[in-house]
């Protein structure tokens, strides 16, 4: 198998880490620049993760981790859970990842961002992080959520999107789970240097 992403990607992170957990060998492949119009591994959506297994080409992390999970017949982090507060959590996670994705890319294009689009996007992000700061001491466990959590964080980190003082719980249990968990650990992106 190869998994094609960046790895500054949050989204590839999250297969990532859970193909560490699955113990899969999967090959990881560098597409590189996300800001410029290539394809990604076959999506024509040009975005990242893609996964070649074979025949099967998969997109989207969230479809590639249920792939995974039915392939390797162990779902260690509760990827297929169907509680709907669970779910809920990977959903405000995802937004955030969204309108963040959103925000760096307007700004690498040169864009303004002022405005309601980009306002409303900046409200996502504080919103989302408040939400999950609220909830820290709830997520202190290893799982699907926690995955998407401490991707995005990292990412926000990485991109300076956001201090730290403002979600401090979030940040705490961020860096704890990074400390306590090999696969975050070796998905962690580097700090730009």
């Amino acid at each position: 198998m190869q998994l094609f992403g960046t790895p500054r990607s949050h989204y590839t992170r999250v297969v990532r880490v859970l193909s560490l957990e699955l113990s899969l060998d999967i090959e990881f492949r560098d597409t590189g620049n996300p800001g410029e119009a290539q394809p990604f591994g076959g999506n024509p959506l040009m975005k990242v993760p893609v996964l070649h297994d074979g025949d099967v080409v998969v997109w989207e992390s969230d479809h590639i981790c249920r792939y995974l999970v039915e392939r390797a017949g162990s779902d260690p982090l509760g990827v297929a859970r169907s509680d709907w507060a669970w779910r809920n959590a990977v959903a405000v996670a995802q937004g955030v990842m969204a309108s963040e994705v959103t925000l760096v890319l307007a700004a690498r294009s040169g864009l303004a961002t002022e405005g309601a689009f980009f306002d409303k996007a900046r409200a996502t992000l504080r919103r989302g992080l408040a939400w999950f700061d609220e909830r820290a001491a709830d997520l202190q466990a290893l799982d699907y959520r926690t995955v998407y959590m401490v991707a995005m964080w990292d990412h926000l980190i990485l991109y300076n999107s956001v201090k730290i003082s403002d979600t401090p719980q979030l940040a705490e249990l961020a860096a704890a789970l990074n400390a306590q968990h090999k696969s975050l650990a070796d998905t962690r992106p580097a700090l730009r240097s």
